[in-house]
């Protein structure tokens, strides 16, 4: 009976103090093209706002990405609907010409910060919304974009 009684208390207490998982949500470019004025957007689920958090990125693309750099405008929207905006000039070369990120053998990956040390301060569903800031469609060299949201210990 003892016995029964402490397992269901350490179900209970390692229940309580379980943490929010890592959320990562990945989007593929068909035919490697993003299109001007086409947002990327996901959904997040919040369920704890005394939380820190940090949301991360990861460019993968190859070399016949043509741009220096690729800008970006990022906007995080509250389930209330207030918003936050980042922009963004992620640089996918070096000043020498030479691509930037983790070579992968069949493409190159970039990883960066969108906001560290994010605070929530409401509970439910934030949407993410990105959208590049190019003068043109990127109509090659774009194989997708990985976005992960994970809480700061």
């Amino acid at each position: 009976m003892h016995r029964l009684t402490l397992l269901i208390i350490v179900i209970v207490l390692a229940a309580c103090t379980s943490k929010p998982k890592i959320q990562s949500k990945y989007q593929g470019f068909e035919n490697q093209c993003w299109k001007k004025n086409s947002p990327i957007e996901f959904t997040y689920e919040i369920s704890d706002t005394s939380l820190q958090y940090s949301l991360n990125a990861s460019l993968r693309y190859n070399r016949n990405f043509s741009f220096n750099a690729l800008n970006m405008s990022v906007s995080l929207l509250s389930p209330s609907g207030s918003s936050r905006f980042q922009g963004i000039a992620l640089d996918i070369k070096n000043k020498n010409g030479s691509y930037k990120g983790i070579d992968k053998s069949d493409h190159l990956e970039l990883e960066f910060i969108i906001f560290n040390e994010l605070r929530f301060n409401e509970e439910g569903e934030w949407t993410l919304n990105v959208t590049h800031k190019m003068p043109i469609d990127i109509s090659r060299g774009l194989i997708g974009i990985e976005f992960e949201l994970k809480p700061l210990e």
